[in-house]
Formats: C-alpha cells, structure tokens, sequence
C-alpha cells in the first residue's frame, strides 16, 4: 500500500470509499480529541457512513456534559471495519492499550492529527495515511473537512468543535494563536454553537470534588530554579485520601504557569502504582515539548506530557532536575 500525506480532499475520498468506520484518540481524551472524534464521526455520517468512537468510559465528569460519551464503545473488533482514524494523535503507544492490537491489525488507517512530529514519533505515523497540520487544534482540522464537503456544521457539531478549540488554546491564552484561530472561532459561532455551556462546563462550574483537589493544590505546590518551576504531584495514595477522580485534577493543569514568574510547570499525577503522568506547561520562550519527546511524550511548544514508571519518592527527586534542564535548554 503507498503510504502518503492526504490532502483534504483525499480524506474525503477515503471515507467516501469506506463503509464502516472506527474512530480513535489518545487515551484520557481531552475537549479537542473529544471534539475531533464526535465532530468526525457526525461528518461520516453525514456522508452515509456507519461510524463509532471507541474511548475507555472514566467516571462521569465535566466533559460528559458537552460531549455524547455514552454514546462510546470499547470493545474494537477490526474485522468489523474497512477504515480505521485516529484523531489528534499520530504515536501509537498514546492511545488506550486495550486497542492498539486491533489498531495494528488494522489495514487501512489514517492519521488526522496537529502535533509536532518527533523524529521518535515518525515510525508509526509513516506506516499510515497521514493528514498532519499545526493548526491550534485538530478540531479545526475536522471542521476543514465539513468545508471540504460544502456541509456546514449543526448547532451541536459546532459545539463539539468550539469545545475543542477552546480547550487547546486554553480560551486563547496559550500562545499557539493565529488569525485562522479567530476566524473558526466566530464560523462555530455562526453554526449556533452553545458557548455559553462549553464555557460553563470548561471554565466556570467547579465540582464539590475540585474544590477539594484546589485544597490539595495550593497546600502542596512547590517551586524549583528560585520559583521560575511550579509543581504539584498528586500520588495514588492522595488521590485516595482526597477522594477525587484524575479527571478532576487535570482541570487544573494550566494553573501553576498563571502565577507571576512561573515559567514552566509539572502536573505530577499517579495513574497507577509507580506509573505517573506528567503535564508540563510553559510560557514565553520556554518550551517544554523538548523534553517530553526526550521522555517519549509529545504535544505543543508550550504544553506537553509524558507518562513513566516512576515512584513518588523519583518523582521528588528528579523534578528539580527537569525543571533546570528545560530552563537550560531555553
């Protein structure tokens, strides 16, 4: 099979030839894979096209609310589908281990993604089909496609993607801005998407449980390289006590680079024993994407992650020294 980077058009084309189609993101989905994901699968069937998201169901939080998460599956079978996508994501080992084998069975695949490609990353992503742009988010990636297709998006669709695009640049605070970015912004308006409830849900409501989590937070953040790195580690054994879910702390991982002179961040968080998931943020000319390839993570200039085997007692030990390292590399 000849492997190549699609246009648009030849998305289109692909899913046209399809009939029954599974979707993708990395694991834990974010408002931009969640809106990637339904945004496409609506398109597909727009075009006559049986599609499914399949994502493993957490507990239920904020995004169910804006989002149709019940409407997921998560067992993949891929003789049942001719074409596989992967949305906002392009490295295999991101996306939920129950469903990479049946990934990697897979014929047809095709990436739609908005990342930076790691010389690290580009194994997999070669293999496949691949439509790659550095756009904000890769909901405007799929909203490209309704254009592609002369459709424009329903008030819900829109709001899936304006969901998307409003968590990936964080409400246009994050620095991966652009015209493109505004103008989306008001075409998803145009749709009839609800802003109001993306924000309400996104920025404003905090949950009984998030209040306890921001407790937690502001007793037990710590500063490196004389307070120009803020970080917090929530350990399996806090998030016990505290009685929250991950969901709810990683609401707040965009928190620590808003206070003055914080340059860089680590949301230190313990999925599973000895098993940690880092999201690293940045402002200025810091970047943190760098190091998070280095650690077989990916993500953005200024906002990034990893996940390692590591103990709480390492994580102690060694934030300090990533938090010099990425400022030397600045």
């Amino acid at each position: 099979m000849k492997i190549q980077m699609m246009t648009n058009e030849m998305v289109v084309e692909k899913i046209k030839s399809s009939k029954n189609i599974a979707l993708f993101a990395h694991r834990g989905p974010d408002p931009d894979a969640c809106g990637s994901l339904f945004g496409l699968r609506n398109l597909c069937q727009n075009l006559g096209k049986n599609a499914d998201v399949f994502v493993v169901r957490k507990p239920e939080g904020y995004l169910n609310h804006i989002f149709p998460l019940n409407e997921t599956k998560e067992n993949f079978s891929p003789e049942n589908y001719d074409l596989v996508i992967i949305v906002d994501c392009h490295v295999l080992n991101l996306i939920d281990p129950q469903f990479q084998d049946g990934i990697v069975e897979s014929n047809n695949v095709l990436i739609i993604d908005h990342h930076f490609v790691g010389e690290h990353e580009q194994e997999f992503l070669f293999k496949h089909d691949y439509l790659v742009q550095t756009e904000a988010s890769c909901s405007q990636l799929i909203l490209d496609l309704f254009r592609t297709i002369n459709q424009k998006p329903t008030p819900v669709v829109a709001k899936y993607l304006y969901a998307g695009l409003i968590g990936d640049t964080s409400r246009f605070l994050h620095s991966n801005l652009s015209r493109r970015v505004f103008e989306d912004a008001i075409c998803l308006q145009d749709c009839g998407a609800d802003i109001q409830l993306v924000y309400d849900y996104m920025f404003r409501y905090r949950t009984k449980e998030q209040i306890r989590v921001n407790k937690f937070f502001l007793d037990n953040l710590k500063f490196a390289e004389d307070g120009r790195v803020g970080y917090v580690i929530f350990s399996e054994k806090d998030i016990r006590k505290i009685g929250v879910d991950i969901e709810d702390i990683k609401h707040f991982c965009n928190e620590i680079v808003k206070i003055k002179d914080v340059e860089a961040s680590f949301l230190c968080i313990e999925k599973s024993k000895g098993h940690y998931k880092f999201s690293l943020r940045s402002v200025g000319d810091v970047e943190v994407l760098s190091f998070c390839n280095k650690m077989g993570g990916g993500g953005h200039p200024a906002a990034s992650g990893f996940d390692i085997d590591i103990s709480t007692r390492q994580v102690k030990r060694e934030i300090p020294k990533w938090a010099k390292e990425i400022l030397r590399d600045k």
